[in-house]
This record gives structure tokens, sequence and C-alpha cells, in this order.
């Protein structure tokens, strides 16, 4: 024991009076204080990041970093903060990011208006590649070709793209990862891309935005980000396994209705001699649950008591 609690006020002031200090890192001071808070205010805790941490700075050969796993965001080359784009526009990048090879003027209008598909979607574009323009400072030298997000004509109309000459996407790195991983018959060559996939797997698919096109790319997304971290996860357990556990953590947090997710924590920590923590990932299961209205799960109990036992089976 470091030290000892001799004041304290506020919502805690019982539990914590008398306490013995510890040295601990802040995400085990984190997880010991929401055991101590209410059920329902524990549950409600959102995580927010260090503020202590470097803001991202794109350092890419593209001009500009455009990011869609998780919130959208898109960075210009060497400048720490996003750019302020509106939600049209947000809406625009991702739509094009979804469609690598392109859509037609039809198909990007109905995607953005779908309640008015008479709207003028250059004048959309035109703004949209002002503001590449002006965070860039790009010189556009062939007048013929508009920058950053392409426009092209063939039989049936205007066809879009975005230049992945000029804009790097995390998606399409997350993708190009996958087909990687695919042609890796190696366990080297597999860890290899699967480190490369886990590197995009940052959450939802355009998240806060909400539009109805978004709907049928979300969850096969983050289910696929899940495996990825998960089968990080497995390649990762015999030789690294902390660097396991980070990845499991990440998937749970990608898709936390998974129960297997849960249950290969809690092995992994019981592994490394982590109990307390395995009981909180028990107790995150169980309310997890709860917050779902599944009822207490016999089946999830035996599975669970197997762990805690050293019961479970080979």
């Amino acid at each position: 024991m470091d030290h000892q609690v001799v004041k304290v006020e506020g919502q805690l002031a019982d539990a914590l009076s008398g306490a013995g200090l510890f040295h601990i890192t802040e995400g085990e001071a984190a997880a010991h204080l929401r055991e101590l808070l209410p059920e329902e205010e524990s549950a409600a805790i959102v995580e927010e990041p260090s503020q202590g941490a470097e803001p991202e700075v794109w350092a890419g050969p593209q001009l500009v970093r455009l990011s869609v796993l998780g919130p959208p965001t898109v960075h210009a080359r060497g400048r720490s903060n996003p750019l302020e784009l509106g939600w049209l526009q947000l809406n625009t990048l991702v739509y094009l990011a979804l469609h690598p090879a392109g859509v037609t003027r039809d198909q990007l209008t109905t995607a953005l208006w779908p309640e008015d598909t008479g709207k003028d979607v250059h004048n959309t574009l035109r703004h949209l590649r002002n503001a590449l323009v002006t965070a860039t400072g790009y010189e556009n030298r062939d007048r013929k070709r508009a920058p950053f997000i392409n426009a092209s004509t063939t039989q049936e109309g205007a066809t879009y793209r975005i230049d992945p000459a000029l804009v790097s996407i995390d998606l399409w790195d997350y993708q190009a990862a996958l087909e990687e991983l695919k042609a890796a018959s190696e366990p080297g060559a597999k860890l290899s891309a699967l480190m490369k996939a886990a590197e995009s797997c940052n959450g939802e698919l355009a998240h806060g935005l909400e539009t109805e096109w978004l709907d049928e790319h979300r969850y096969p997304l983050t289910r696929s980000q899940s495996d990825v971290l998960s089968q990080l996860a497995e390649l990762c357990r015999d030789n690294d396994p902390e660097q396991a556990l980070i990845a499991l953590e990440r998937a749970r947090a990608l898709d936390p209705d998974t129960e297997e997710t849960y249950l290969r924590i809690i092995r992994l920590q019981l592994s490394l001699g982590r109990r307390d923590d395995a009981r909180r990932t028990a107790k995150l299961l169980r309310q997890r649950q709860t917050g779902l209205g599944i009822a207490s799960n016999s089946r999830t109990e035996r599975a669970l008591t197997a762990l805690f036992t050293g019961n479970e089976d080979a």
C-alpha cells in the first residue's frame, strides 16, 4: 500500500474513506470506479480519449485522408485538426467511399436527397472540391479534370468517383488488407495482413451520420472488424497475450452483444492471473444481457462457472 485516504467528499465518500492507495494505470482506476458506481450509472459511462493524446496528423502521400470507420473525419496532409465539413459534404464523401468504382449522378442524387432528386448535385460537389482545395492548397493544372472527385461521362451519363491519387481512405485500406489476408497462406503473412486491417478497425461506419443507405453497410462492416480483431487475438494469444487482450477488448467495444468475445476475454484474463478483471468482464456481460432484455441464461452461467473454477472443457 502506497498511501491511505484520510479525507474524501462526494458520492463515493463512504466507499473510499480509509481506503489504501496503490499505483495503478488509468484504465485500471476507471474500471475500479465503475465497480463502485450504481449499475445504471456504470452502464452509462462513456470513456473519453485521453486529453493528453497527440492530435492525429495525416502524413501520407495523398493530400487528404478520409476516415469513415468511426466518426467520419477529413484531414488535410500536415494539419492536425480535421476539416469542418457540413453534413451534406460528409454524406457525399462517405457514399463515394463505399463505391470506389464510381456512381452515376442519379445514384448520388438519390442517396443525398431521397425525397427530392431534383437537387443540383453539381453545386454540392463544387463546394466540396473548393473546401478540399482550400485546405490543401492543391493547384489543379488539368482544367479538364475536376480535382479530388473526378467526373467522367459514359453512356449512362456522368459518373463520379473519389480520386485515389489525392484521397486516402481507411475503408479502402481495410478492404485491401482483407484481400491480402485471403491470399495469405503462411502464419506470418496472415498476421501481417490482420495487423494492417486492425489499424482501420475504429468503429461503426460513419458513426453519427443517419441516412438509410448506410444501414445495409453498417452491421456487416462492424462484424467484419470484430472478426478481424478476434482473429488477430487468436494468432497473438500464445506469444503476445497482452496484444491479444487489447484486440479482444477492441472487438468487444465494436460489437458488445457477442457473448463469446466476453468469454474469450475472461479466459485470457484468468490465464494472466487477473481474476478481478475477469470478474468485472463477467459483470459487464451480465449487464449487457440485462440491457438487451435477455433473461439470466443458464448456459452462460455454466460457461462462466467453468472458466472461474478451471473446469472448462478442453
